[in-house]
């Protein structure tokens, strides 16, 4: 305590307002503290609150008392009995806080006090302290940038899944509009068909069958009456049933499924005109179709659709 003797006698005002109690009964136990407080000291304490000269009063009567002086003790005590008799008179609301908003804002200028000499002290630590900083901020930098990184792909993935849908959507509406057309087409050709045989059994019954011109056309109307158009589509969906060993080929697998279908039945030997019929499609499509997927073999080294059945990948060299 004698080493803090200039600070406690700064904060005197405040322990006896604070610890008025703990110091009564320290100086009831030795009067030596009374000293070591500096309370002996003091020449007035009219300035100091209520509270605390009532402690101080009561703190210098025990001094006294024990040191022999009963009068001036006697003394003490009455002062301090009628400082206390003041502090419980006081009952106006307003003064009560008056006091107590003093009591807090002193005790605030205090804890500034103590913080600036921690401050002080601290500034030992202040390399520590930007290292943290630093590294807080190349930290929250890093989660900034994975956070970026993670929102412009999932945008990214999101923008793919558009254009996929709307490609999807696309290729519907063309296989639809297809599907029409070759409806138009198969009803178109039947009808040709049909007023082809009508017309060569006219012909014959006519009585200029017998003329070569008229007979040549009677024999190409008769060949085109003869042209099966309703292709049985039953053993074509059951080529689709089982997935061939060559449609994983690697060069196979961006055609969609339409051309896939188109492949399968080439192989298998079908006719440009069955597979249209039997798919739904048009003549030009098909051809279309298998000239791409000719390009396509001819860069496996495939000349014929039927070769496919018993071509093998060749094994990376690597694996």
């Amino acid at each position: 305590l004698l080493c803090f003797l200039t600070e406690i006698k700064r904060h005197q005002t405040i322990i006896l307002t604070k610890f008025g109690g703990g110091l009564v009964k320290l100086v009831e136990q030795d009067p030596r503290y009374f000293e070591v407080f500096g309370l002996d000291t003091l020449s007035s304490v009219e300035r100091f609150p209520l509270y605390a000269q009532y402690v101080y009063f009561k703190l210098k009567g025990n001094y006294l008392l024990e040191s022999g002086n009963i009068m001036a003790s006697l003394g003490a005590t009455q002062k301090a009995l009628n400082t206390w008799e003041v502090y419980n008179g006081i009952n106006d609301s307003i003064k009560l806080a008056d006091t107590k908003n003093s009591i807090a804002l002193v005790e605030l200028e205090e804890r500034l006090k103590i913080s600036n000499r921690e401050l002080e002290f601290s500034k030992e630590k202040e390399g520590q302290s930007k290292v943290i900083i630093g590294l807080f901020v190349i930290t929250t930098f890093i989660l900034l940038m994975l956070g970026y990184l993670i929102y412009t792909n999932r945008t990214q993935r999101i923008q793919y899944a558009e254009l996929q849908l709307r490609l999807k959507t696309k290729e519907a509406e063309h296989l639809s509009s297809e599907s029409r057309l070759n409806s138009r087409i198969t009803s178109l050709s039947n009808i040709i068909i049909k007023k082809s045989k009508e017309l060569a059994n006219t012909i014959k019954s006519g009585p200029y069958s017998k003329e070569p011109e008229i007979y040549v056309v009677q024999k190409e109307l008769e060949r085109m009456s003869m042209i099966d158009v309703a292709v049985n589509s039953e053993p074509a969906q059951h080529t689709f049933d089982q997935v061939p060993e060559y449609m994983n080929i690697a060069q196979f697998s961006d055609f969609s499924e339409t051309q896939r279908r188109v492949l399968v039945l080439s192989v298998e030997n079908y006719k440009p005109k069955e597979i249209a019929t039997t798919l739904n499609l048009s003549y030009a499509y098909v051809r279309n179709v298998q000239s791409k997927l000719r390009k396509t073999m001819s860069e496996l080294g495939i000349e014929q659709f039927s070769d496919l059945k018993n071509y093998k990948e060749p094994i990376n060299s690597n694996e």
